[in-house]
């Protein structure tokens, strides 16, 4: 039975494949967090939910390189405004939040398959206190709070400036230390872009920006953009919307607020994949799954058009 499964995925695998050399040309960008060699080590602060073994991560890489068309994000406003062809099988790989694993593990399996990554990184954290929902995950899982509480917790720290955020979560008993701030240094994401990788914006704080006043999502946007400038003497045209919790994570109006800030794009938490015409500050991503057998024939069904 087990023969008999293996040898149907894999005609249909051949199936879809096939269907992709007559179907419309598309890009998916990956969206990663943190790579791991045991991603229950640190579960009590960065879940296992959003975290790829190394094992794993590599084998998928490994396909991206040799199945895929990796494409760097800098030629994505050229492909969707016409100027070049959308490339067939392309693919961006991208993490949020700028843990520090991404420069000592991801980037450099990343390397090892000729590939580069885009680091969307949140600016407090760099070198700086751990960001919040880190610290609320090990208050939940340290205090034996119940998976409500966090998204209760959660919901109202995401809506909140930062100094209200720090006060509530202050009077939660959260003040305890988290036992590393998880995230790399000026000097690593420097690195990596000397290194040929993209080091863009993921907000300052990691706010819901689409659920902030008008004036707090600028000061993210723009706050951040002018710091990882002056850290990293470049300048930062990409951003990543942070996707604490609630929806909308964004809309028109942080499309403007992304266009006013002087970013050439933007991406999402939305599924979808890119082709000719699609707005360039409302990026969709493709979430990739725990496992090699799920990511290849998920990214197959995504490269044929087809949902999962």
């Amino acid at each position: 039975m087990l023969k008999q499964a293996a040898k149907s995925a894999i005609r249909k695998l051949k199936l879809l494949q096939v269907v992709q050399s007559v179907a419309r040309p598309r890009i998916l960008i990956l969206r990663y967090h943190s790579v791991r060699k045991d991603p229950a080590l640190l579960d009590d602060c960065i879940s296992v939910g959003i975290t790829h073994s190394l094992a794993v991560f590599r084998s998928q890489m490994e396909y991206v390189a040799k199945r895929c068309n990796p494409i760097s994000l800098e030629r994505l406003p050229d492909v969707t405004n016409g100027r070049i062809e959308v490339p067939r099988r392309g693919v961006i790989v991208t993490f949020d939040d700028g843990y520090i694993d991404n420069y000592a593990i991801a980037a450099p399996v990343l390397e090892e398959y000729g590939l580069r990554g885009v680091f969307y990184i949140p600016t407090s954290s760099v070198e700086g206190r751990s960001l919040w929902f880190i610290r609320l995950r090990h208050w939940q899982i340290r205090g034996g709070k119940s998976r409500q509480e966090f998204l209760d917790v959660s919901s109202r720290c995401a809506v909140l400036s930062d100094s209200d955020r720090e006060e509530f979560m202050a009077r939660l008993g959260n003040d305890s230390a988290v036992p590393d701030t998880f995230s790399m240094t000026w000097a690593q994401a420097r690195e990596l872009q000397s290194r040929g990788h993209i080091i863009g914006s993921h907000s300052v704080n990691h706010p819901n920006i689409a659920k902030v006043s008008s004036n707090e999502m600028k000061t993210e946007m723009e706050c951040s953009k002018r710091t990882i400038e002056e850290r990293l003497d470049c300048q930062v045209e990409h951003f990543s919307y942070p996707n604490p919790i609630l929806e909308p994570h964004w809309d028109r109006s942080t499309i403007q607020a992304c266009r006013c800030a002087h970013y050439r794009t933007a991406v999402t938490s939305t599924e979808g994949h890119v082709v000719q015409g699609t707005n360039t500050l409302a990026l969709p991503r493709h979430s990739v799954p725990n496992s090699f057998d799920e990511f290849v024939w998920n990214l197959e069904m995504a490269f044929n058009g087809s949902k999962r």
